[in-house]
């Protein structure tokens, strides 16, 4: 299969742009390496799983969405 008919989805996309959305963040800061990041990265994991908690599907489908 080629690019035209498959994409590589990767969840962690949807988690960083749902997460800079809801918290007022630089997401282009969050997708790099970097200090940055590294300041938020534990509370957008704990925030992740409380969604992932409340609907398992939530950011594959929004990975899905950002592809389609």
């Amino acid at each position: 299969l080629g690019s035209d008919a498959c994409v590589i989805i990767k969840i962690s996309g949807p988690i960083k742009s749902h997460w800079a959305k809801s918290m007022d963040l630089d997401l282009n800061q969050l997708m790099s390496d970097g200090q940055y990041k590294e300041q938020y990265r534990l509370q957008m994991i704990k925030w992740g799983e409380e969604i992932r908690n409340k609907d398992y599907g939530y950011f594959c489908r929004a990975a899905i969405d950002m592809y389609n």
